[in-house]
């Protein structure tokens, strides 16, 4: 059993350079089977679930808009490779051969991968933020608790994102 996930979660813990993490109660490394009596649910879960419920809800948020860059990066994309193909097969009927056809099937080749890498961004993102949600809600069942979050994202005034949110231990 992790028991350093447990004292992460803890208002007890105390950062020491030598000797790691220990309890603030008993000035000790954490020692305990499956659960600790003393652990203290407060700011600290709370700032950890805040921050990993916000993250998901603005990723979330971000989802239409890589569907619609991936429908119009894709259509962008084809267009250009196939006007490339098709102005490079115009001139070489011509006799010429310039290195501009090229040019324009590559930008294409780079639009229809674009949306892919911010596809498989977004998908590491949320992964990973559900894998460390997963990992505290483990934490939590453990000592029969439970959370409740209210998360509203309102609107961005000159960059700075307005956020409300309340957390819950249960």
């Amino acid at each position: 059993m992790n028991v350093k996930r447990h004292c992460d979660l803890c208002e007890h813990q105390i950062l020491s350079l030598k000797e790691g993490a220990i309890c603030g109660l008993t000035n000790k490394k954490a020692s305990f089977n499956k659960t600790c009596l003393k652990i203290d649910f407060n700011k600290k879960i709370k700032d950890q679930l805040e921050d990993l419920l916000v993250d998901l809800k603005q990723e979330k948020k971000k989802k239409h808009q890589i569907i619609v860059s991936l429908i119009i990066n894709s259509v962008l994309g084809i267009i250009a490779i196939i006007g490339g193909y098709l102005f490079f097969k115009s001139i070489l009927d011509k006799g010429y051969i310039t290195y501009f056809p090229a040019v324009i099937i590559s930008a294409g080749i780079y639009l229809l991968r674009k949306p892919f890498i911010e596809i498989k961004d977004f998908n590491k993102v949320i992964n990973k933020n559900k894998k460390e949600l997963f990992k505290i809600e483990e934490v939590l069942n453990l000592y029969n608790k439970s959370y409740k979050s209210d998360i509203t994202i309102g609107k961005e005034i000159h960059g700075i994102q307005d956020i409300q949110s309340e957390i819950t231990i249960l």
